[in-house]
C-alpha cells in the first residue's frame, strides 16, 4: 500500500508493508550454454581481418582472438546469449562470461582481453570486420561497440587449459531490464602478443562451448520505491525483505550517500553504497523508517519511508 505522510514538515511517500506481505527472496543459478538442457540461444562470429581468410556462422567450431601478434591472425569474437527466460524483475547477484582456449598462439607471451557491449544487432552467418550483416558496414571496422570496457582481464603465459572467465554481471543486468539491446559481447585482444583459438557454440566438444553462468534474485511480493535525488537526479531503489529487513540497490555509477532513520529519531545507519551495488540491512525492529540523502536535513531530498 502507498500513502503520504508529513514529516519534518515534508509530504514524503510512504510504503506500508504488513508483516504477512513479506516474501523470502529466491535466488537461482543458471548456465546458458548451446545444448545444455535443451538450450540454443547462443551465436556467435568470428570477425577477421578483411586481409585474411575467415569463416563464422554455424560451420565455425573455433573462434580466433588475437590482435597484437604480427605472425598470427587478426581477430576479435561477438557472442550473444538469449536471456529471455529470465524474470524481467530479476536481480543478478553474478553473472560471469567463460571461454575454453583450443589452442594458443604465442603461448610463452601473456594477454590482455576485454568485453565490450556491441552496439547494433549482428547476423551470425554474415558478419564480418566490415558488416555486421550482408546489406550493412561497422561504422567501425572490426564491430561497433560502447566505449568503456565491461570487463577486463590478463591471461598469463601458457601453462595449462582452463576456462577463461569475464566477469559480465552489469552488462547481464542491462540485458536483462532493456533486452532491446541485447546484441551481445565483443571480445578484443587489448595488448600482448599472445593468440587464442576459442571454442565456440557449434563445437562438437559440446562441454567446452561458451557459457553464461549467472546468479540471480527474485522477490515477486516485495514493495519497492525509488528515492530520487531532486538536484542530481541519481537514485537508489528501496525494497522489503523478510523478515525484518531493507534492501538498498544503487545502479548508478557513482557513489550514494544514504541514511536510514526511524521516524521516532532512533537512526539504523549511514550508509556508502558504492556504484552497481546492493546493500542488506536486517534486524530492524517495528516502525517507519525514512530512507533520505547523506543524513542531512530532509529540506531538499528526496525521501521513502517503510511501516514494518
Amino acid at each position: 500500500m502507498e500513502g503520504f505522510m508529513k514529516y519534518a514538515g515534508l509530504l514524503v511517500s510512504v510504503l506500508m508493508l504488513s508483516g504477512s506481505g513479506f516474501s523470502e527472496v529466491e535466488t537461482k543459478d543458471v548456465i546458458f550454454q548451446q545444448g545444455l538442457d535443451g538450450y540454443t540461444g547462443t551465436t556467435d562470429a568470428e570477425l577477421r581481418n578483411p586481409l585474411q581468410h575467415y569463416e563464422n556462422g554455424p560451420d565455425t567450431n573455433i573462434l580466433k582472438l588475437s590482435e597484437h601478434c604480427s605472425a598470427c591472425v587478426i581477430g576479435r569474437v561477438a557472442i550473444r546469449f538469449d536471456l529471455s527466460s529470465l524474470p524481467a524483475n530479476a536481480e543478478i547477484e553474478n553473472a560471469t562470461l567463460e571461454l575454453f582456449p583450443d589452442f594458443f598462439d604465442g603461448g610463452a607471451m601473456t594477454g590482455n582481453y576485454s568485453v565490450f557491449q556491441i552496439a547494433q544487432p549482428w547476423n551470425e552467418n554474415e558478419a564480418s570486420w566490415e558488416k555486421p550483416s550482408a546489406d550493412l558496414v561497422w561504422a567501425n571496422e572490426g564491430g561497433d561497440f560502447i566505449d568503456a570496457a565491461i570487463s577486463k582481464i590478463t591471461v598469463p603465459r601458457q601453462t595449462s587449459y582452463d576456462w577463461i572467465s569475464f566477469n559480465v554481471k552489469s552488462l547481464v543486468q542491462t540485458y536483462v531490464k532493456k533486452p532491446a539491446v541485447n546484441y551481445g559481447f565483443l571480445l578484443i585482444n587489448s595488448l600482448g602478443a599472445q593468440g587464442i583459438y576459442m571454442v565456440s557454440s557449434e563445437n562438437e566438444n559440446t562441454e567446452f562451448r561458451p557459457k553464461l553462468s549467472i546468479t540471480y534474485s527474485v522477490d515477486p511480493a516485495a514493495v519497492q520505491n525509488t528515492i530520487r535525488h531532486p538536484v542530481t537526479g541519481r537514485s537508489v531503489k528501496v525494497q522489503s525483505l523478510a523478515p525484518h529487513g531493507l534492501r538498498l540497490i544503487n545502479t548508478g555509477t557513482s557513489v550514494q550517500q544514504v541514511t536510514i532513520t526511524r521516524i521516532d529519531g532512533a537512526s539504523a545507519g549511514h550508509i556508502a553504497l558504492v556504484p552497481d551495488s546492493r546493500y542488506t540491512v536486517t534486524g530492524l525492529q517495528p516502525g517507519i523508517y525514512v530512507v533520505s540523502w547523506g543524513g542531512k536535513s530532509l529540506v531538499n531530498h528526496s525521501t521513502v519511508s517503510l511501516q514494518r
